[in-house]
């Protein structure tokens, strides 16, 4: 089996922790078929937000993996609604020179839009079926937009299969309408080998961290969806009345930084909480086995890797409950709290670090979410796409 991956979301020469998890998906699913990927590279007059930073090449090839970036012309704001045939008019030059070199049976896109409903343009025209990922905020999000959900429904109608990263998310879908026999839930991996448990004092000393300090991680974007707002706040109220002294430990950046530091100094913690910026996965690894507690205090989430990557590290979590984030956590792993609740989740983090976990059982939940079953999962889903869409040409 061929398969032609196509999402904007996969690592580049100048970015390369972009869409991690679909490298790694691809790289065990390229284990199993024979797999190139397009990850094509949105382009406007005026550099953007999505723009990269540097140049990135036109064909590099990365983990053994042949990875193709076409440019395609896209709309900020308003005009979003053209961007998905933008993308399709952006790649089709690039899918045609692959197929004339490796004539693929499948395109299997990650993204719901444009990337979906641009490959859902192709698949007639290059006589293949196709299939899509939905990763958790493309739906919830894209979802709300008028047009884009009309066009992301016509997409889900000519998909040969849909698959989610957790049963909410496909929950979600099928309120939508969509057949429930068309939507198939593959959870995430973690790289064990990555994220692995290791001793934590020395880690602590690498990073300057104080031995006695009760030290609270949150790892991601610094956006408004991932409630690094509310952990502020839940640590300010959890100094005040469940005396909890220690620090918080932000690792990543985006665009809400500026404003969560001036928050940080409102509520008088700008001294317990340190910037880290974003880190390397093994980096974050080293943070993991250094801390105390992962903190996920998101407001929209599909199943994050973060918290695989916690558990795999033997670290409890205090998540909110949200999207998947309850379908893969339990009380030997973590403590949830209710979402948009600061008081909720200080609530949760006093009785996280009351608790003594036992790091054997935590590891052992990661231990049950792999990269090699993952790609199993996709690997039956695109056959099974290949097969119904020969049967139906019959």
């Amino acid at each position: 089996m061929k398969v032609l991956f196509v999402s904007n979301l996969y690592p580049n020469r100048c970015d390369t922790e972009r869409g991690i998890f679909n490298a790694y998906q691809i790289q065990n699913l390229a284990k199993l078929s024979e797999v190139k990927v397009v990850a094509p590279i949105a382009w406007f007059p005026i550099r953007g937000h999505y723009a990269p930073k540097g140049k990135v090449p036109a064909l590099e090839t990365i983990a053994g993996i042949e990875v193709h970036h076409p440019r395609h012309f896209y709309l900020p704001k308003i005009a979003r609604q053209f961007n998905a045939a933008l993308y399709a008019a952006g790649i089709t030059a690039r899918l045609q020179q692959i197929q004339r070199e490796f004539p693929f049976d499948i395109l299997f896109a990650n993204w719901t839009y444009p990337d979906g409903c641009g490959v859902a343009k192709l698949a007639s025209r290059f006589r293949v079926p196709f299939v899509v990922s939905v990763s958790g905020s493309d739906a919830h999000l894209y979802l709300t937009f008028r047009i884009r959900r009309r066009q992301i429904l016509r997409m889900f109608e000519a998909a040969r299969a849909i698959m989610t990263r957790s049963q909410d998310l496909k929950d979600m879908l099928l309120a939508y309408g969509v057949p429930a026999a068309k939507v198939h839930v593959v959870y995430n991996g973690v790289d064990q080998r990555r994220f692995s448990s290791v001793p934590r004092e020395a880690l602590r000393q690498k990073l300057g961290w104080d031995s006695h300090d009760r030290v609270l991680l949150f790892v991601g974007r610094l956006s408004p969806e991932k409630g690094a707002d509310d952990l502020l706040r839940a640590y300010a109220h959890a100094r005040r009345y469940y005396e909890i002294a220690g620090r918080v430990v932000i690792v990543g950046d985006g665009p809400e930084r500026s404003s969560l530091e001036q928050l940080a100094q409102h509520l008088g913690i700008q001294d317990q909480v340190t910037w880290a910026g974003w880190k390397r996965p093994a980096e974050v690894s080293e943070y993991m086995n250094a801390a105390d507690v992962l903190c996920l205090p998101s407001h929209n989430e599909g199943v994050a890797n973060v918290v695989l990557e916690a558990f795999s590290c033997g670290i409890p979590v205090v998540a909110t409950a949200m999207g998947g984030i309850p379908e893969i956590m339990t009380p030997s792993t973590g403590v949830l709290a209710s979402p948009k609740q600061p008081e909720s989740f200080a609530a949760a983090l006093s009785k996280a670090l009351q608790k003594s976990w036992d790091a054997a059982a935590i590891r052992a939940r990661a231990e049950q979410y792999s990269w090699s079953s993952n790609a199993a999962q996709v690997q039956a889903i695109l056959q099974q796409a290949i097969a119904d869409f020969k049967a139906k040409k019959e």
